[in-house]
C-alpha cells in the first residue's frame, strides 16, 4: 500500500497540498509501523536490550506520528 501511495505522491496526483500532505504523512505512519513490526519480531527472537530499545523507540514514534496525524494532542 505505502508504495502505491508513493508512486501516487510521485507522480504529483494530488492537486491540494492539504491531500498530498496528509497521504504523506499516512505513508510515514505506515512505515513506521512495518519497521515497528519488524523490531518487535527481533526482539521476540533475541530479548537483548539493543533490541528492546530499539523497537521502544520505534513505537514511540509511530505513536507520535499517528497520533499527529489523527490530531490526538499528546
Amino acid at each position: 500500500m505505502a508504495t502505491l501511495l508513493d508512486k501516487m505522491i510521485f507522480e504529483n496526483v494530488f492537486t491540494k497540498l492539504t491531500d498530498k500532505d496528509y497521504v504523506v504523512a499516512s505513508v510515514n505512519v505506515i512505515k513506521g509501523l512495518k519497521a515497528q513490526l519488524q523490531l518487535l519480531l527481533g526482539l521476540v527472537k533475541n530479548k537483548i536490550q539493543k533490541n528492546s530499545i530499539a523497537y521502544e523507540e520505534q513505537r514511540n514514534k509511530s505513536w507520535k506520528d499517528l497520533s499527529k496525524l489523527m490530531g490526538i494532542k499528546d
